[in-house]
């Protein structure tokens, strides 16, 4: 229960949510020293909102959805933890803002998910590779997400061609093998299980998948260069992976960065410290910047899909 304990190094792709209520929660992948712990496919972090209290921990997948797995509580002051403190821990925000993580982390990738997410044209009985269960998982994820009407397994059954019971059954292997997340029994609905989550990941650290998804959007902007454009947009994702403005903006890294080159000519955080630097306070900067970003993701909400 030190009170010094250093703040935990933010790894890429991290989401912070903050409220005045709860305080602050921060979702991610798993850190690199808990990559052991096989059940664990994010890492969290909670501040009090008198920053008195940290808990920290692991969100493991079982068969009713995510949990806390693991749960360490580092206090400030010398009361220690109490009833009280345990009861005020908000566990169902944690897990909802874990939830809308990977629910975006879907999201960063149309393109790629796209390209991943085309059915082959076959005939007759269909072998149940890797592949199939990822196009499956990844289909599934789109035809369930939020915003969806109803009909969902209609949906998949045309889009791949095979009977009810069949994609039923696809499903049902694609969750036992992780492509998909556990889910309660007779829920609609689905979270990418831990390949998917790492395939994922894989495919956004290659350059040349990003520079594809970063022209796609350059082009959805109509930029002049896309190509062009789309490069120097990639060196900025590189160069600010640590960067907090996109989950403060609640906006995909890669589209931040593509926005900012589109919009400035440079990245998003370059144009808020020129702001400042030229005597702008921090939060005007920022806040004129976000107003810029969300009306041009509005004037192209093709860069979306």
């Amino acid at each position: 229960m030190s009170p010094d304990r250093p703040e935990s190094p933010k790894p890429p792709s991290w989401r912070t949510d903050s409220d005045a209520a709860i305080g602050t929660i921060a979702i991610g992948p798993p850190l690199e020293d808990r990559r052991s712990n096989m059940a664990a496919v994010l890492y969290f972090e909670w501040h009090s909102r008198s920053r008195e209290t940290l808990v920290i921990g692991d969100i493991a997948q079982v068969p009713t959805g995510l949990i806390i797995s693991r749960m360490e509580i580092v206090m400030q002051e010398a009361a220690g933890v109490t009833r009280d403190l345990l009861r005020s821990l908000p566990i169902g925000d944690v897990l909802a803002a874990a939830r809308d993580y990977l629910r975006r982390q879907n999201e960063l990738t149309p393109s790629v998910v796209a390209e991943a997410a085309e059915v082959p044209v076959t005939t007759g009985r269909t072998k149940m590779t890797e592949e199939l269960l990822r196009q499956v998982a990844l289909a599934y994820i789109e035809e369930t997400a939020p915003g969806k009407d109803r009909g969902a397994m209609h949906r998949m059954v045309e889009r791949f061609g095979r009977p009810e019971g069949t994609i039923q059954t696809w499903i049902k292997r694609a969750r036992k093998e992780e492509w998909l997340a556990p889910g309660p029994s007779g829920r609609m609905g689905a979270e990418p299980g831990s390949k998917l989550l790492l395939w994922l990941g894989e495919q956004m650290s290659s350059d040349s998948k990003l520079r594809r998804e970063a022209t796609r959007i350059a082009r959805a902007m109509q930029a002049t260069d896309p190509d062009q454009l789309a490069r120097e947009a990639v060196a900025a994702y590189r160069a600010e992976a640590h960067s907090e403005t996109p989950s403060r903006l609640g906006v995909g890294p890669l589209l931040l960065s593509v926005a900012g080159q589109v919009l400035y000519g440079h990245s998003i955080d370059a144009e808020i410290a020129a702001r400042t630097q030229a005597g702008e306070l921090v939060e005007i900067a920022f806040n004129e910047v976000a107003r810029d970003i969300r009306a041009k993701i509005a004037e192209h909400p093709q860069v979306l899909y």
